[in-house]
């Protein structure tokens, strides 16, 4: 009998191996954070990068080869797709970044921005796999509440990462995008492969108990 791996994301394997992963790739990595950062620069085109960057951070979060031409050709399939996300990102920066005060309007506009950023935190990486721009905002969400708990974490790190570069200094702003994009892909590939257990412990049950029906019906 198999047993599925509850919370894979945590396993202390599963981290070994993602860190391993990070390290051994470092240097690609870095390359692709160059990319994201010189084709973000008009921020129009912010979330075709993402996208991007997302998608080749994919492969190597499998430890999988990736060719320098993948990051731009996925860019370019995605350049469309992503224009959406990249007004959405700026507004949440924009809201973000307004002053600090007691009124209402202030918490509705950080409550806004919250929001916004963990409804569509999922985006950069279904773009890959969904053409359709509205079924990629509603993947996103429906993803992002469907993984609640993992959504939560994911903006905490997010919020303490920007906590740290508002009181140290803005050039860790260019490590928060590999490592957090880096640990997003590796939890999405970790439900990918919970998914995949079941669906095999289920077909194996299915076998066990058909081949037990037979057995009866033959009198075995």
């Amino acid at each position: 009998m198999k047993f599925i791996t509850d919370k894979l994301y945590l396993h202390p394997t599963y981290l070994g191996e993602g860190f391993i992963h990070f390290f051994i790739n470092l240097h690609r990595i870095l390359l692709f954070t160059l990319f994201f950062i010189l084709t973000s620069v008009p921020i129009i085109t912010f979330g075709a990068s993402a996208a991007a960057f997302n998608g080749v951070l994919r492969e190597i979060a499998q430890d999988s080869q990736v060719k320098c031409g993948q990051y731009f050709r996925l860019w370019k399939q995605n350049f469309w797709r992503g224009i959406p996300y990249s007004f959405v990102f700026a507004a949440v920066i924009f809201l973000l970044s307004l002053p600090v005060s007691d009124s209402f309007v202030y918490y509705l506009s950080q409550f806004c921005a919250i929001m916004a950023f963990c409804l569509t935190l999922y985006y950069p990486i279904t773009c890959n796999s969904e053409k359709n721009i509205a079924r990629i905002f509603a993947y996103s969400a429906l993803y992002a509440f469907a993984h609640l708990l993992q959504m939560l974490m994911m903006l905490s790190i997010a919020l303490i990462f920007l906590l740290i570069i508002a009181y140290t200094s803005e050039f860790l702003l260019l490590l928060f995008f590999p490592v957090f994009y880096f640990m997003l892909n590796r939890i999405v590939l970790a439900n990918n492969k919970e998914i995949e257990q079941r669906e095999s412990l289920n077909s194996e049950n299915i076998s066990e108990e058909s081949e037990i029906e037979n057995k009866k019906e033959k009198g075995v």
